[in-house]
C-alpha cells in the first residue's frame, strides 16, 4: 500500500457480509419529490403522537423530552434527577434572549414551536426529543413532517433521526427563511433493528440579536418492503489484489463516496487517482474530488467549497489510470472522494484509488515556523516527490542582504512510512539574530522558498512566556477580561455515582477548565500545579508583566490552581475529583446561572483518593513558602494528611494494574514517590526519605531491566495508564531523586537506569528522517492522534534533563528537534501552537462560543495533535493533513492542561540545558 493514502479501503479489499466495501457509502437515488409522488407504494403506520394531540399536564407534548433550552441549560433527566415540575418551570420561565420550546395552535392544528427573540451572544439552541413510532426490522420507512420557518438568516431548524441501536443522523432541510410557507420534510431509511424510532428537532441561532420561529407538525410514517440495492458491490475483477468496486445499473444522481472525510490543508493542491475499467457505460460516469468546509458534526456533510471532476467515462475500455488535480479552495478543511455513476446501465469498475494527504507538492519544507533559538540546533527538512540525482543545496538569506549568508549541501535521509523522499541540512553555525528565509535548489527549476523566520537569543523564553498566558484564559470561576464574564460560581453538587441523588452542595469554584470542554478534574489540576511549580523552580522567572500582580506570573497562576485543589480536599485522603456536566456550545459564562444550589449547577460524582492532587500540593508548598509561609503550611497539612492514605492504597508491594504493567512504573505509584521526595524536602522527616528511597529503588530496578518496553499499549479508557506512558513518569522519579539525593547509595543506580531509558528513547528516533520520538511500547508509529504531541514533549523534557543532569550534551540537539515538532518541524509542516508561525492550527475549545472568539484561537495554546475528530460538540477545527496511515483514526486538536504542561516543561528544560551547556562551552550539533 502506498503512503500516505488518506482514503480508507482504497483497493476495496475490505468488505462486509453483503459484499459491500467498508468505509464507502452511496447516495440514495430517490429524491424526496419522487417518493412523495409515489406515496401509494407505502403503507402508513401509526405514530405515537404525530399530531401532538396528547399533551401532558403542562401543555407540552406527552412523552417528549427537552434536552436543552436556552444557553445550554440542561433538563435531561439522565444528568441529575429533577422532577417534571422543575423541568417545566425551566421550560416556561426562560429569559429574554433564550431559546423557547412550546406548543401552539396553527391553522387548527397543534404544532411544536421553537423560537428565539433577540438572541444573546454565542450559539443557542433548543433540542426537543420526540418518540415517533415502533418500527420493524428489514423494512424501508419514509418519515414525513411539515415545517415552517420565519426569522433571521442565522436562525435554522435541524431535524435528526435516531434508529434503534444507531446514533443520530441529521436530515438536511431547506430553511428559506422569511417566506412563512409550510414546507414538506421527508426522509427514507431502512430499519436494521426493531424498536422505537425517535426524532429530535433543534432550533439553532448563532448570531447575537437574531430572532426566529420554527413550527413543526404532522409527523407521519410510511412502510414498504426493503429493496436490495445491487448498484454497487465488490467484484472479483481487479487491477490489483482480489477485488475492485463495481457500480452498475444505477438511477438518477447515484454516487459512491469515501468515508470518513479526509482532513486536508487548504493551502495545497491535491491529486486523486484511480484505475478504472468500463463495460457498455451509459449516462454520466466520472470521479470527483469534493472540497468541504465542516465546522461541526451537526452540519455533516458540510458546506461544499468546490469540486473537481475527471474526464467523462463512456463505452467499453480496459483498465486505465485517471487523475484529477485541483487546488483546495480557501476556507476548506476536508475532502471527499466521489465516484459518480448516474443512469448507467453498464458496468464501471474502480480500483486502487489514491489521494496523497501531503498534497501535490514537488518540494515541501519542514522546519520550525516559530523560528530558531540563535545558539541552538537548527536544521531544515526538504520533502520531495522524487529522489534527485544530486542532493541539492540550501541557501539561507537575510532579509537585509541580496546574497545568501549561508550555503549548505542537502543530505539525503531516505524514505519512511510517510512516503516521499527526505533531505536535510544543518545550519546551526548561523547564530546572529535577525529575519531570514530559506531557498532549496535541486536544479532544473526544482526550487522551493520559505516564508521569513527569525533567529533570536531568547526564542525559548519568549514562547514559554506566551504559552503561560493560556492558563489565565483557561481560568474558571472568575471573569477573564476580553474572553468571558464570571463563570461557574455555583460549582458544585456532590451526587452519587449514577448522579440520581444530590447529597450536598460544596464550594468548588475556581481552578482551570480542563480542556476544550469546561469540565474540571482535580487530578489534572493537581498535576498542573506540580508542573508549574517545577517550571518556576527551574527558571526562577520573576516576571510580572502579563498578570501584573504583586507575585511573579508563574507563582500567581500556580496559586490559582492550588487554591482550587485545596478546596477539593474532602478529608480522610479523599478528594472531590470533578466538576462536570454541560455543553461546550455556549459562552463560558452562560452555561450556568452562577447561583448555587440550582438545578443547572454542575456536579461531582466521584469522591476518592487522588495522589496527583497530593503531589501538586507538596511541590506548591515548597515553591510558595518564600512568598507566603501561611499558604505553604496550609498546603503542607493537607498534603501530609492525604499522603498517608495514598501510601496505604497505592504502594502495596505486589500491586499490579494490568498484564505485565508493574506498579512501580504506574502513575499512582510514581505520584506517591514524588510526594514523598517533596515532603522530605519540606519537613526533613526521615520517614519520607525512607519511603522515597525504598520506592525509588523498585522503580530503578524495573527501569534497569527495561520493563517499560513490555508495557502494553492501554485502551482509550485507561486514562491513568495513558498518562503514565505519555510522561514516562518513572523517569521523572529518577530525575527528582538524583537531584534531591545526589549522595545516596542508590543514586548511581538511578543514573544508570535513567541512561538506559534515554538510550532507548534515542533509538526510538532512528526510524524516521525527522528524528521524531516514537513509542517503543506500541506498534503504532505515533502514540495516538489525540496524545502524540504531549508524548513527544514530555519525552523531550527527559532528553533535555538528561543532557545536563547526566552530562550527556549529545542529547540536547535531539531534544531541540523534538521541541520544534510543536512549531512545524513535523510531517504535517504545521505549527501546533496558536498564533505561532505562518501556518498554525486552530483549537478544539469551548472559547469559540464566546463573543469575538468564533475562530477558536487561544493565544499560546498548544494542542494535542494533528488531524481532527468529528464530535457531537460544536468545535471549530483547522485545515490539516491526515493522521499517520498506520493509525486509521482522525486526530484531535483539543487544548488540554496536560498538553500545555508538557510544552512548558519541554521548553523550559531545553532552555535550561542550553544555558548550562553554553556555560560549559559544550553545545553539540547533531
Amino acid at each position: 500500500m502506498e503512503f500516505p493514502n488518506v482514503i480508507a479501503n482504497p483497493g476495496f479489499e475490505l468488505t462486509d457480509s453483503a459484499g459491500k466495501p467498508l468505509d464507502w457509502t452511496f447516495k440514495d437515488m430517490e429524491a424526496t419529490k419522487h417518493l412523495l409522488e409515489n406515496i401509494q407504494s407505502f403503507t402508513e403506520e401509526k405514530t405515537i403522537n404525530g399530531n401532538f394531540e396528547a399533551l401532558d399536564s403542562s401543555g407540552f407534548i406527552k412523552g417528549a423530552r427537552i434536552n436543552k433550552v436556552g444557553n445550554g441549560r440542561y433538563i435531561d433527566t439522565k444528568r441529575i434527577k429533577i422532577s417534571n415540575e422543575e423541568a417545566n418551570a425551566l421550560r416556561k420561565n426562560v429569559k429574554n434572549g433564550e431559546m423557547m420550546a412550546d406548543i401552539e395552535e396553527s391553522e387548527g392544528q397543534k404544532a411544536l414551536k421553537i423560537s428565539i427573540e433577540k438572541s444573546m451572544p454565542g450559539k443557542q439552541w433548543s433540542e426537543v426529543f420526540i418518540p415517533v413510532a415502533n418500527i420493524k426490522e428489514n423494512y424501508e420507512y419514509l418519515v414525513t413532517w411539515k415545517y415552517k420557518i420565519d426569522g433571521d438568516e442565522s436562525f435554522e431548524i435541524m431535524p435528526y433521526l435516531q434508529l434503534p441501536g444507531k446514533g443520530w443522523k441529521q436530515i438536511i432541510v431547506n430553511k428559506e427563511n422569511g417566506k412563512k410557507e409550510w414546507k414538506q420534510g421527508a426522509f427514507l431509511f431502512k430499519a436494521e433493528k426493531a424498536g422505537v424510532l425517535n426524532m429530535e428537532f433543534q432550533g439553532i441561532c448563532e448570531k447575537e440579536g437574531a430572532t426566529g420561529t420554527a413550527l413543526i407538525r404532522n409527523i407521519r410514517l410510511f412502510r414498504r418492503d426493503a429493496r436490495e440495492n445491487k448498484s454497487f458491490t465488490c467484484a472479483p475483477v481487479a487491477h490489483s489484489g482480489k477485488y475492485s468496486l463495481l457500480v452498475s445499473d444505477t438511477g438518477e444522481g447515484f454516487s459512491v463516496e469515501s468515508t470518513p472525510d479526509l482532513p486536508i490543508d487548504s493551502s495545497k493542491r491535491y491529486k486523486l487517482s484511480a484505475w478504472v475499467k468500463g463495460e457498455n457505460l451509459t449516462g454520466t460516469n466520472c470521479l470527483q474530488i469534493v472540497f468541504l468546509r465542516q465546522w461541526d458534526k451537526n452540519k455533516s456533510p458540510g458546506e461544499i467549497t468546490g469540486t473537481a471532476k475527471s474526464v467523462p467515462l463512456t463505452g467499453t475500455f480496459d483498465w486505465r489510470k485517471i487523475e484529477i488535480s485541483a487546488a483546495s479552495p480557501p476556507n476548506t478543511n476536508i475532502a471527499m472522494a466521489r465516484i459518480i455513476s448516474s443512469n448507467n446501465k453498464g458496468s464501471l469498475y474502480v480500483d486502487d484509488m489514491f489521494l496523497d494527504g501531503f498534497g501535490e507538492q514537488k518540494i515541501e519544507l519542514l522546519y520550525s515556523r516559530a523560528g530558531f533559538e540563535a545558539n541552538a540546533q537548527k536544521d531544515i527538512i526538504a520533502r520531495t516527490d522524487k529522489e534527485f540525482k544530486t542532493p541539492g543545496v540550501l541557501y539561507v538569506y537575510s532579509t537585509k542582504k541580496e546574497e545568501p549568508v549561508l550555503k549548505k549541501k542537502l543530505q539525503y535521509k531516505g524514505k519512511c512510512i510517510w512516503g516521499k523522499h527526505y533531505y536535510s541540512a544543518d545550519f546551526s553555525e548561523l547564530q546572529k539574530d535577525g529575519q531570514y528565509y530559506f531557498k532549496v535548489d535541486f536544479g532544473n527549476s526544482s526550487t522551493c522558498q520559505s516564508p521569513c523566520f527569525k533567529l533570536s537569543q531568547n526564542l525559548y523564553k519568549e514562547l514559554r512566556k506566551f504559552a503561560l498566558q493560556w492558563y489565565y484564559y483557561q481560568r474558571c470561576g472568575c471573569e477573564v477580561k476580553g474572553w468571558h464574564g464570571p463563570c461557574h460560581l455555583d460549582d458544585a453538587w456532590i451526587t452519587d455515582w449514577k448522579m440520581t441523588k444530590k447529597i450536598k452542595h460544596v464550594n468548588l469554584v475556581g481552578g482551570w477548565h480542563d480542556a476544550g470542554d469546561m469540565n474540571k478534574w482535580t487530578e489534572g489540576q493537581g498535576a498542573t500545579v506540580w508542573e508549574l511549580a517545577r517550571c518556576y523552580e527551574t527558571t526562577q522567572d520573576n516576571d510580572k508583566s502579563f498578570l501584573k500582580t504583586e507575585l511573579p506570573d508563574f507563582i500567581t497562576e500556580m496559586n490559582w490552581g492550588a487554591q482550587f485543589v485545596m478546596k477539593a480536599y474532602a478529608g480522610e485522603g479523599k478528594w472531590y475529583r470533578c466538576c462536570k456536566a454541560g455543553t461546550s456550545g455556549v459562552p463560558t459564562d452562560k452555561e450556568t446561572d452562577n447561583i448555587p444550589e440550582n438545578t443547572d449547577d454542575r456536579y461531582c460524582n466521584n469522591v476518592n483518593p487522588c495522589p496527583q492532587a497530593t503531589m501538586g500540593l507538596t511541590k506548591y508548598a515548597s515553591v510558595i513558602a518564600p512568598f507566603s509561609k501561611e499558604e505553604s503550611n496550609k498546603a503542607l497539612q493537607i498534603a501530609k494528611d492525604a499522603f498517608e492514605y495514598d501510601l496505604v492504597k497505592y504502594s502495596k508491594d505486589n500491586e499490579t494494574v494490568f498484564g505485565s504493567f508493574p506498579n512501580p512504573l504506574y502513575g499512582y505509584y510514581t505520584n506517591v514517590v514524588l510526594s514523598a521526595i517533596e515532603l522530605w524536602k519540606l519537613t526533613g522527616d526521615e520517614k519520607y526519605r525512607t519511603i522515597a528511597v525504598k520506592m525509588t529503588k523498585k522503580t530503578c530496578d524495573l527501569v534497569s531491566r527495561r520493563i517499560y518496553l513490555e508495557m502494553p499499549s492501554p485502551s482509550r479508557k485507561d486514562a491513568e495508564a495513558q498518562i503514565t506512558q505519555i510522561t514516562a513518569l518513572f523517569a521523572t522519579v529518577l530525575e527528582e531523586f538524583i537531584q534531591t539525593f545526589p549522595d545516596n547509595e542508590i543514586t548511581p543506580k538511578c543514573k544508570a537506569a535513567l541512561n538506559i531509558f534515554l538510550d532507548d528513547l534515542v533509538n526510538s528516533t532512528k526510524n524516521n528522517p525527522l528524528n521524531i520520538i516514537t513509542p517503543f511500547f506500541s506498534k503504532n508509529y505515533i502514540y495516538s492522534p489525540a496524545r502524540h504531541v504531549p508524548y513527544i514533549l514530555y519525552m523531550t523534557k527527559h532528553l533535555a534533563i538528561g543532557a545536563r543532569l547526566l552530562s550527556r550534551p549529545e542529547l540536547l540537539p535531539l531534544a531541540e528537534k523534538n521541541l520544534q515538532y510543536t512549531w512545524g518541524r513535523n510531517f504535517a509542516g504545521i505549527s501546533n501552537m496558536a498564533l505561532v508561525g505562518d501556518k498554525y492550527t486552530a483549537q478544539f475549545t469551548h472559547m469559540y462560543a464566546n463573543p469575538g472568539h468564533s475562530d477558536g484561537i487561544m493565544p499560546g495554546a498548544v494542542n494535542k495533535g494533528h488531524g481532527f475528530r468529528l464530535r457531537k460538540e460544536v468545535f471549530p477545527f483547522a485545515n490539516l493533513p491526515m493522521p499517520h496511515p498506520r493509525y486509521l483514526e482522525n486526530g484531535n486538536q483539543e487544548v488540554w492542561l496536560f498538553v500545555q504542561d508538557s510544552f512548558m516543561n519541554a521548553c523550559i528544560e531545553t532552555e535550561k540545558a542550553l544555558e548550562d551547556l553554553k556555560k560549559q562551552e559544550t553545545i553539540p550539533v547533531l
